[in-house]
């Protein structure tokens, strides 16, 4: 499972801090790659399972988290091909886009936070009531995997912004930038 991963949340003023998006894609994508190169040749051999904890930010682009977005935009994009190119040796991907998850990420984003690990201004505590826990989404991936799912969208918000951005774009971004602001 590829679950290791660090955040970062922008504030308006920010720009595009190059380093930061660096960092990012480093940590969050290539260590979903470096950690792959390894594991695939036995998950070749065994017909695993690859699982990529990847964010509902690597389908959908949240305000205030371009970084973090491209990130899980690059992992998801990377993991979905593997699915496409091993499909007949019988290797399963699950990419799971699961949404806010109750651990310490954001209280260690590389950003300035206030006690609930969210910026000041984010809507922290409408998050925070949204949260599944960790033993909550440990519970959708292990049944993923045993019924080898392509994707996972554990929570209620992720499921309906989802189905929000392809059904309706334009309403999706006024809503995100609502929520998020």
């Amino acid at each position: 499972i590829n679950n290791a991963g660090i955040t970062w949340y922008e504030s308006d003023n920010d720009g595009i801090n190059i380093s930061k998006q660096r960092d990012l894609i480093d940590t969050n994508f290539f260590g979903t790659v470096n950690c792959t190169k390894h594991m695939l040749p036995h998950l070749l051999d065994t017909k695993g399972s690859l699982v990529g904890v990847c964010s509902i930010a690597g389908e959908v682009g949240l305000p205030n988290r371009s970084a973090y977005s491209s990130s899980k935009f690059a992992m998801n994009g990377f993991l979905s091909s593997l699915r496409v190119q091993h499909i007949k040796k019988g290797l399963h991907v699950l990419v799971v886009f699961s949404g806010y998850t109750s651990t310490n990420i954001r209280k260690s984003a590389i950003k300035d936070c206030n006690s609930s690990g969210f910026p000041p201004g984010y809507g922290g505590d409408v998050m925070e009531s949204n949260m599944l826990s960790a033993e909550e989404t440990a519970r959708h991936i292990f049944n993923g995997v045993k019924y080898r799912k392509r994707a996972l969208r554990p929570t209620f918000v992720g499921k309906v912004t989802v189905l929000l951005n392809k059904l309706i774009p334009h309403l999706n971004d006024r809503l995100l930038h609502k929520y998020y602001k």
